[in-house]
């Protein structure tokens, strides 16, 4: 029997729905489509084809709706439906239909009065504690099992518990998925090894899955098996290595798992192969290095396995590959691996040098080391390789750069974090070289003091993140190309190149540094579009704004708001949001009433709130009117013992939320102003604005209070002069 397997883009299969539909549809895959279905395409086409998966608050709507539809369900063949609601529905499906999807089933088992005679496909998912039934069978009586079934997925059931006898009979089956955190499968009937047909098989998350069945071997047409995250799982079974057209092969995070030599002894099509974090793994498998077809290996993450193999070098087709663990020392057959274009080095705790073949990987475009925490150096090898990526991260004992890393001139993105590098200095005379293709670098909680990253040697450098580099004092040079620059916790710098020649620059992030008192030649960065200055002292000064006509959004914090106040009176354009905070005087709170009730009577009110011990509290929820075109948000929080508040935006739904602003804040009483105007994509009639408190320190109990708060739309230039008036008032 032949069997032809089909596949093609979404982008092409929404293209072929469309023109199918075009006219007189037969598969409704859209919610709107089932409500506008009319009448008189329901007498001429029988449908074939339905989704009604929908939001909760949806599912009465549509139970009404299919109902309506039930007459034009003869010659249904495909379904995707969700909840229990839908018996009435269901009940009248026929006994053609061959694609099952089910959402939220609510069911401990298939039930009797769904036909499953004719089906190919069947998917069937929970969410976790929402039903008050979960399946825990598929179906009760063994004659009633899908004899035509190709493809089974099971997901999020946590309390599914086996598979019947009868699974063995699914002479078709080819694809069965078992994934969701949690599940109760506790062992596999030796019927399930029937299955001559199964090419993929997916059991992750099976935690109380300990064997599989003696003859599992029988699976001889399985070509992807994976057993992920089943920590229980102790052994393969002697037939395993009978599975000898398997090409992928994943056992991640089976802690107890221990492998026997021949294992893989008949094994030799594998293409991905992950042992990662198998706890108990002493020694590899004597065939891994037979595997002349592999192209992914991930290895260690475990205590006790301490060596990879001399013939490691065998894998001539290896592209990508993930080592980590107890690891003394690598072996220099490392670099035979002509093909490999992918390599991380993590968490090899023992690990002090890496091997000088290391440069021999002539194909090597990614590099990671991270968390090696006895590296001392790095093999000036390195600088042979035509890296793109290098990331170099949780290195603690490295205290240097080999010099050739300025030979690497096809590096794009570098990283480098949680090192002891204490000189990072790309533009010293002494280091003739030039990372002409660097495009991104992050330099995080290094040692460095200073810096000079010259446009001779970055012409194209065009991001660029300083972060928690407590010892750095000085930037001495700046590439012309940059658009991006972000500067956070850096306590000590105080000396910033002159900006300009950034004409380039697009956005400019300064956090947590204050010793930053001027920024010469800003007014020269036309092109800036983001702007935010969060300090816990005054605003660096800033010559003006006025030139900076593609300024779309400010976020300005000090301790004092006149400086805040002098700043923004120079923004000849006003942004589309900015977004101010700054500590407030004792009696702000009565302040933003008088704000609200008598300050501005040409602004509408829209809301005005207080609210204790907040941790996530909605403060605005947009009334629909046309009264102006911007919105304004003054407020003042007290008894702030979170690092920071964020200003969040939900839709209406609350299902999907963006994050407007962070800003570090400390104890205190803090006001915070916030105008958005039309052009704003915050300024919606259907979104609801938040104030949340944001600690990273999950160990730390976080609280604000927010003493008053208010919101008014109205025109954008009134609530402009409005918002500088609060700000005069209500700020230090």
């Amino acid at each position: 029997m032949i069997r032809i397997a089909l596949e093609c883009h979404d982008h092409l299969r929404d293209i072929g729905r469309e023109i199918a539909n075009r006219h007189s549809p037969t598969r409704l895959w859209l919610p709107q489509q089932i409500v506008d279905y009319d009448k008189e395409t329901k007498k001429r086409n029988g449908i074939r084809g339905i989704k009604a998966v929908a939001l909760e608050n949806k599912e009465l709507l549509y139970k009404e709706e299919l109902l309506l539809l039930a007459p034009s369900l003869v010659g249904l063949k495909l379904l995707a439906i969700r909840g229990d609601y839908f018996k009435q529905v269901i009940g009248e499906v026929p006994r053609e239909l061959v694609w099952l999807c089910w959402f939220n089933i609510g069911q401990r088992s298939l039930p009797t009065w769904l036909s499953l005679k004719n089906l190919r496909v069947l998917q069937l998912s929970e969410h976790f504690g929402r039903q008050e039934h979960h399946l825990e069978e598929l179906w009760k009586a063994e004659s009633d099992a899908p004899l035509q079934l190709r493809e089974l997925v099971i997901a999020n059931c946590y309390k599914f518990q086996r598979f019947p006898n009868s699974i063995g009979c699914l002479s078709e089956l080819k694809k069965i998925v078992i994934t969701g955190h949690g599940n109760n499968i506790r062992s596999l009937p030796e019927e399930f090894c029937h299955l001559q047909f199964l090419e993929h098989l997916e059991l992750q998350w099976c935690e109380m899955l300990s064997l599989l069945p003696s003859n599992f071997g029988n699976l001889r047409n399985l070509r992807y098996l994976d057993l992920s995250r089943c920590t229980e799982l102790k052994s393969l079974p002697v037939s395993f290595k009978n599975l000898i057209l398997l090409q992928y092969l994943n056992l991640e995070m089976c802690r107890k798992l221990i492998l026997r030599s021949d294992d893989l002894q008949n094994i030799t099509k594998l293409e991905f192969l992950s042992l990662f974090r198998c706890e108990q793994l002493e020694e590899l498998p004597h065939h891994i290095t037979n595997q002349v077809s592999l192209r992914e290996l991930y290895l260690g993450g475990g205590k006790m396995l301490r060596e990879l193999p001399i013939e490691i070098g065998r894998l001539s087709r290896l592209r990508k590959m993930r080592i980590g663990g107890h690891f003394i020392s690598l072996p220099n057959s490392l670099g035979d691996l002509s093909s490999l274009a992918y390599l991380s080095i993590c968490d090899s705790t023992n690990l002090e040098s890496l091997p000088t073949s290391l440069g021999d990987l002539s194909s090597l475009t990614n590099l990671s080391i991270q968390y090696c925490d006895n590296l001392e150096s790095l093999p000036t090898s390195l600088g042979d390789l035509s890296l793109t990526n290098l990331a170099i991260c949780g290195c603690s004992k490295l205290k240097c750069l080999p010099s050739s890393i300025g030979h690497l001139n096809h590096l794009e993105h570098l990283e480098i974090s949680e090192c002891s590098i204490s000189q990072v200095d790309f533009g010293a005379a002494s280091l003739s070289f030039a990372l002409n293709n660097l495009k991104w670098m992050e330099l995080k909680q290094t040692e460095v003091c200073r810096i000079s990253i010259s446009d001779d040697c970055f012409p194209c450098l065009q991001t660029l993140e300083l972060d928690r580099n407590y010892q750095l004092t000085e930037i001495r040079a700046l590439p012309v190309k940059l658009e991006w620059l972000h500067i956070k916790s850096c306590p000590q710098l105080d000396v910033l190149p002159s900006f300009a020649q950034l004409t380039c620059l697009r956005e400019f992030d300064v956090e947590g540094c204050d010793r930053i008192e001027k920024i010469d030649g800003f007014e020269d960065c036309t092109k800036l579009e983001i702007l935010r200055l969060h300090t816990c002292s005054e605003v660096p000064s800033i010559e003006s704004l006025e030139q900076m006509k593609e300024l779309r959004q400010v976020e300005l914090k000090a301790n004092k708001g006149s400086a805040i106040e002098n700043c923004i009176q120079t923004i000849k354009k006003w942004p589309d949001g900015i977004i101010i905070c700054t500590p407030a005087i004792p009696d702000a709170s009565s302040l933003v009433d008088s704000f609200k009730c008598g300050l501005s009577p040409d602004l509408f009110v829209v809301d005005s709130f207080s609210n204790k011990d907040i941790l996530c509290t909605s403060i605005l929820q947009e009334k629909h009117t046309s009264n102006g075109n911007a919105i304004m948000v003054g407020f003042v929080v007290n008894n702030v013992s979170a690092r920071q508040l964020k200003i969040a935006l939900f839709h209406d739904d609350n299902t999907c939320g963006s994050i407007i602003s962070e800003m570090g804040t400390g104890e205190g009483r803090w006001a915070l102003i916030g105008v958005f105007t039309q052009r704003s994509r915050w300024n919606s009639g259907k979104d609801l604005f938040s104030l949340c408190t944001l600690d990273h320190d999950l160990h730390v109990e976080v609280k604000a209070e927010v003493e008053r708060g208010s919101a008014v739309r109205g025109e954008e230039q009134r609530l402009v002069e409005a918002s500088l008036r609060l700000l005069h008032s209500i700020c230090m």
